[in-house]
């Protein structure tokens, strides 16, 4: 349950983590630094609290349930209005890989566990200050018109002080960096999170570059994070428009990239969406941030969620996050019943062609249903092609009206085909 436990500071942070004691040491060690924190045990539970509360700072256990740490992470990278908000993440077994693990879900930085307090206080002090991390990439740009160079951080000192390694060929560049020399500083993490700082150069040398950092100038994340490669179908409908059917290729907590789509398309135009994730229907708004024509087969189009319900967020996380074992779990059949499985199809095939009496001519005129169905789906196609209803004319409201129920019936179809289909491939594997 979420729960503030300090008040009357300008930042307000939120902490995630599934153990009681972990939450309870965390909040004590912040709450006495006088910041406001937001308690969560959970993975979606966090991802609700950040978008209702918007707070300054996450930490974030990886461990979470439901939602992983570093899948929150990357949920809050994918948002447009939280992309810049800076992630802590720790682990309570943290592997060798564990911080390339969180830079590329997008966090800050990473707290060491067992929890030191100087480290925690430090590494939060920074992040809400907008201070770089020790490895990150630096550009540095003199404001006297000096040569620039790239290099990375060594190390944060107190005062919005930092070290940065020593750039390629230092002795030659020496006399064009005297001291206090103006200059602005942009430093990048791992997740391509962006901060330029306003600042001046306090040594140089071969052993190193100090600076100091006077003033934030902007912080903002270069790229989404989070992008899982699917096949769905979607129904869309553009301002003014009837249904159309696109097909989704990757889909993130954010937005989708889609193929096929047509109609009178615009960047910035808002659509309407449906789309079948997991037998389940959602419905969405969606606003056209990119486009490609692609050949005669309509537009590459990248869109963008707006204004997502939280029913149809948690509908989404569910097939962001949950494995594909666990989906393909859900048509499973019962190993030990198969047998009984094929007797019954037998029954029920004769039950369909009264005609018959052996198995083969049985399944034969069963699967004769499928096919009258498909010969069905490519005769209205056809007519449709053929006649070229005009969907949006005022006289055409009642076909408009079927051709749409037609559209949901054939959504309801494709989910119910696939368990079929998937309960049929296990069951021959079996």
């Amino acid at each position: 349950m979420a729960k503030i436990v300090a008040r009357d500071t300008e930042h307000l942070l939120l902490l995630a983590a599934p153990l009681s004691f972990l939450r309870r040491n965390l909040a004590f060690l912040l709450q006495r630094e006088g910041l406001d924190l937001i308690i969560a045990s959970d993975g979606r539970e966090a991802l609700h609290l950040v978008q209702k509360h918007r707070p300054t700072l996450v930490i974030l256990d990886v461990d979470l349930p439901g939602v992983s740490g570093f899948g929150v992470c990357q949920c809050i990278k994918e948002d447009r209005s939280l992309g810049a908000l800076p992630v802590l993440l720790f682990s309570q077994d943290p592997t060798e890989d564990f911080q390339e693990k969180a830079w590329a879900a997008g966090a800050y930085d990473v707290l060491r566990v067992p929890f030191e307090a100087r480290d925690i206080i430090e590494k939060v002090s920074h992040a809400l200050v907008g201070l770089p991390c020790p490895e990150q990439a630096a550009v540095v740009e003199p404001a006297n018109g000096a040569e620039g160079f790239r290099t990375t951080v060594v190390q944060v000192l107190e005062g919005r002080r930092a070290v940065l390694a020593p750039p390629p060929r230092a002795d030659e560049l020496l006399d064009a960096y005297p001291r206090n020399t103006k200059a602005i500083l942009t430093f990048v993490d791992g997740s391509y999170t962006e901060t330029q700082w306003q600042g001046s150069i306090r040594k140089f040398g071969e052993a190193g570059v100090e600076v100091y950092l006077e003033r934030l100038i902007k912080r903002e994340q270069r790229r989404q994070a989070l992008r899982k490669a699917v096949a769905l179908q979607a129904r869309y409908r553009l301002p003014g428009d009837f249904f159309r059917l696109a097909q989704i290729v990757n889909l993130s907590i954010g937005g989708m990239r889609l193929t096929h789509m047509r109609g009178h398309l615009a960047v910035g135009m808002i659509s309407e969406f449906a789309i079948n994730l997991r037998g389940r229907t959602v419905h969405m708004r969606g606003e056209i941030r990119w486009l490609k024509e692609f050949g005669n087969d309509g537009f590459d189009v990248g869109v963008a969620f707006v204004g997502m319900e939280d029913a149809t967020r948690d509908i989404l996380l569910d097939h962001l996050f949950s494995s594909q074992n666990q989906q393909e779990e859900a048509y499973e059949p019962d190993v030990a019943a198969g047998p009984t499985i094929w007797v019954r199809l037998g029954e029920l095939a004769r039950e369909v062609s009264a005609n018959t009496s052996d198995d083969a001519g049985a399944v034969a005129s069963f699967l004769q249903q499928f096919q009258n169905t498909g010969h069905l789906i490519d005769g209205l196609s056809a007519l449709l092609e053929e006649e070229r209803y005009e969907l949006d004319d005022a006289s055409g409201g009642p076909v408009r009206d079927l051709v749409e129920q037609i559209v949901w019936e054939i959504d309801h179809l494709q989910a119910r085909s696939a368990k079929l289909r998937n309960f049929f491939r296990a069951a021959l594997r079996a």
